[in-house]
C-alpha cells in the first residue's frame, strides 16, 4: 500500500451494465484514521431519448451526443451553459454527494458518461443516465454544435428531451 502523510482525495467509481455509474469523492487526512468507504447505492438511472435535427429540421445521421450532467452549479465540462443554481456537493465528511461524483469537478462521473451516435433517422438513445440535471450536446461536421433543453432525470423514468437542433455550418 502507498502511505500519505498529509492527506488525500481518493475517488471511487463503480459501474455496472444495468445501473447508472456512480462515483464517491472522499477526503482523508492523517488524523482520520482509516478511510472509511461508505455504501454506494447505483440506481437505475434514465432511459434518455431524443432527435438530433439540422437548421431546416431534417434529421442528422452520425451526429455524436454527449451527456452534460450539471455539476455545481454548472453544466459540462467547460461550466458553461443554462441555469442556475446547483444539484450536487458534499453531503457529510468527505463526500461526494449523493450519486457520488458532484465533487469538485465531477470529472470522474463525466469519464464514465458514454457518447451516442445519432441513427439515420437522427435518433439517439442513453440508458442509465444517472439522475439530476443535464443537457444533452450535438455535434456533426458541417452543423453549428446544438444543445437540448436542460432537462431533471429521475431514476427509472423514460425522458423524450425532443429536438437537439444543429446550426448551419461549413468545414473550412
Amino acid at each position: 500500500g502507498r502511505t500519505f502523510t498529509r492527506g488525500a482525495a481518493v475517488e471511487i467509481a463503480v459501474t455496472h451494465d444495468d445501473f447508472a455509474p456512480a462515483v464517491e469523492n472522499l477526503d482523508w487526512q492523517p488524523e482520520m484514521g482509516e478511510l472509511a468507504i461508505p455504501d454506494i447505492v447505483l440506481g437505475a438511472g434514465s432511459l434518455v431519448t431524443g432527435l438530433v435535427t439540422g437548421p431546416f429540421g431534417t434529421p442528422v445521421a452520425a451526429a455524436t451526443v454527449r451527456i452534460e450532467l450539471q455539476i455545481e452549479g454548472r453544466f459540462g465540462p467547460d461550466g458553461q451553459g443554462p441555469g442556475p443554481g446547483g444539484a450536487g456537493g458534499s453531503s457529510g465528511p468527505g463526500g461526494g454527494g449523493p450519486r457520488g461524483g458532484r465533487g469538485p469537478d465531477g470529472a470522474g462521473l463525466r469519464a464514465l458518461l458514454p457518447e451516442a451516435t445519432t441513427d439515420h433517422a437522427g435518433r439517439f438513445a442513453f440508458t442509465h443516465v444517472p439522475a439530476g440535471a443535464a443537457v444533452f450536446s450535438a455535434t456533426a461536421p458541417r452543423h453549428v454544435d446544438g444543445r437540448s433543453a436542460r432537462t431533471q432525470l429521475e431514476d427509472g423514468l423514460r425522458v423524450d428531451v425532443g429536438e437537439v437542433k444543429l446550426g448551419p455550418g461549413a468545414e473550412l
